[in-house]
């Protein structure tokens, strides 16, 4: 959050005591930057696709030196590129999202992804383990535990206790009836 912004939710959370309504917040950006006025906020319920999966591959790229190391070094680049090439060879376009991403702070581990619903972590990931990840994870609904980042050793920082024992969302195959579409 930059700086300023976080300014604007400290100095609303002083005046209303507690954190901002979405109305309140949309007061004080309003208050602060004029052009703001007017601009209407998306309405709920408008239909829009949703993907049964989003993948995420870290790109980020460090200098040489660094004692973290990266994902770009390792092969990232391809691996983004192999994973969506075979996805939409697969005619998973529009049902499976992949994307490339900046630094998912997983730098020692190689090419790292993050697969969501789910929530599982991928490391060392390479150009040989893209279709087994498409395969057995995204559509099969199987983890490829050899790969799995475990929990505990991500690096991020810990859940609080009352989310520890939430369960990783429900596995399971993709829903393609009626889906694939050649054309697409």
């Amino acid at each position: 959050m930059a700086p300023r912004e976080a300014g604007i939710i400290r100095k609303t959370q002083v005046a209303h005591g507690s954190a901002p309504t979405v109305s309140e917040l949309s007061a004080a950006l309003t208050a602060i930057f004029p052009s703001l006025q007017g601009v209407r906020r998306p309405q709920r319920g408008i239909p829009m696709p949703r993907f049964q999966r989003h993948i995420f591959t870290c790109i980020h790229e460090r200098s040489a030196d660094s004692p973290r190391g990266c994902c770009a070094a390792k092969g990232s680049e391809d691996v983004a590129a192999a994973l969506k090439a075979q996805l939409h060879a697969a005619g998973l376009r529009r049902i499976v999202r992949a994307n490339k991403s900046g630094c998912l702070d997983q730098c020692s581990r190689g090419t790292t992804m993050v697969v969501y619903p789910e929530g599982v972590w991928y490391g060392g990931v390479g150009l040989g383990d893209v279709d087994e990840i498409i395969r057995r994870h995204i559509i099969g609904g199987e983890i490829v535990e050899r790969l799995v980042i475990p929990d505990d050793d991500l690096t991020g920082r810990p859940l609080p206790p009352e989310a520890q024992s939430a369960e990783r969302a429900e596995l399971k195959p993709l829903e393609l009836d009626g889906l694939l579409d050649p054309n697409d």
